[in-house]
């Protein structure tokens, strides 16, 4: 009790299996429909061939929140998209962006997706770089998927980082209009905080990642989310600690605590674990969780949070 709690990384909202005729559980993202491989007119062009042989289609899924969004399927031979390497993903998007050909286009910028689908790529920062260059055109919700699955790579954060992911995620955070977009966005957040950039994400996003936490009609992955990305930030960083408890993430997370569902209570514990072991932040979280004592010691604040008052005590 007396440790701050190590966070733990949440299951990727992208990672998982695609299953014909079965549900793909545990995942925030649910079964494709069976879908028929795409048959785009023939072309000779070499680079056409190669696009049209990831042979994509698009098919309507709903995530756990209800939500429908749109996704690739590709048959049995899509099951489960095979792994590229960077130059491979590279080449994808060069294609996605391209406007010479639009059936070519189409066919790269569903393979990109169903990479994403199946837990994203190592990609180079000119890759990356492209990627949110993609944010500005027609297909920004299918660019916003692959750039945050692309955090789910370790040797891709720092590139994300300085090609203004966070900021673009902070942003989809606060305006996207699904759940699930939201969702991977605080989860590409919370990957974003290894090491040297746990500060900035946090100068960032705190803000952002706190509202969903006050807001009825957040689901409970997008809760989740928010409440395990705050645990990462919060862990051996001071002043994230503070910048947590300003933001008016205390009541909240006790609330989620205490009532939320299993992983919620789990990602929230962390969370305000982690915020004990700063005076100020101590002091914030003990008013909220209503303690009379007057400097309150870390293992009073820490005994409240892991067995946790009743609601109407």
């Amino acid at each position: 009790m007396g440790k701050q709690q190590d966070p733990t990384t949440p299951k990727s909202p992208f990672t998982r299996r695609r299953l014909v005729g079965k549900s793909a559980r545990g995942s925030p993202l649910v079964e494709a429909r069976k879908g028929q491989p795409a048959s785009p007119p023939k072309s000779h062009d070499k680079t056409a061939t190669a696009a049209r042989n990831a042979g994509a289609q698009s098919s309507k899924e709903k995530t756990i929140t209800g939500h429908k969004v749109t996704t690739t399927a590709s048959g049995s031979a899509a099951a489960a998209a095979a792994p590229v390497d960077a130059t491979e993903f590279g080449l994808l998007v060069e294609l996605w962006s391209s406007n010479s050909d639009g059936c070519v286009a189409e066919a790269a910028r569903a393979r990109a997706v169903a990479v994403a689908d199946a837990g994203g790529a190592a990609a180079s920062p000119e890759t990356i770089r492209a990627v949110a260059g993609l944010l500005r055109g027609a297909g920004k919700r299918d660019a916003l998927r692959v750039l945050a699955a692309l955090a789910g790579h370790a040797a891709n954060r720092g590139a994300l980082v300085d090609a203004g992911a966070i900021e673009i995620f902070v942003e989809a955070l606060d305006r996207s209009d699904t759940n699930a977009a939201r969702e991977r966005a605080a989860w590409a957040l919370g990957a974003l905080t290894d090491g040297s950039s746990r500060k900035r994400v946090g100068q960032a996003a705190i803000p952002a990642l706190v509202t969903p936490l006050l807001r009825s009609e957040s689901s409970d992955q997008l809760q989740f989310q928010c409440a395990a990305a705050l645990w990462r930030l919060g862990f051996d960083c001071d002043e994230n600690r503070e910048r947590i408890a300003l933001a008016g993430a205390s009541k909240p997370l006790i609330a989620l605590r205490r009532t939320g569902s299993g992983q919620c209570q789990a990602a929230a514990k962390g969370a305000l674990c982690n915020l004990t072991p700063h005076v100020r932040s101590r002091r914030i979280l003990a008013d909220a969780l209503g303690l009379d004592n007057a400097k309150p010691t870390k293992f009073d604040v820490d005994s409240a949070i892991v067995t946790p008052r009743p609601l109407f005590a």
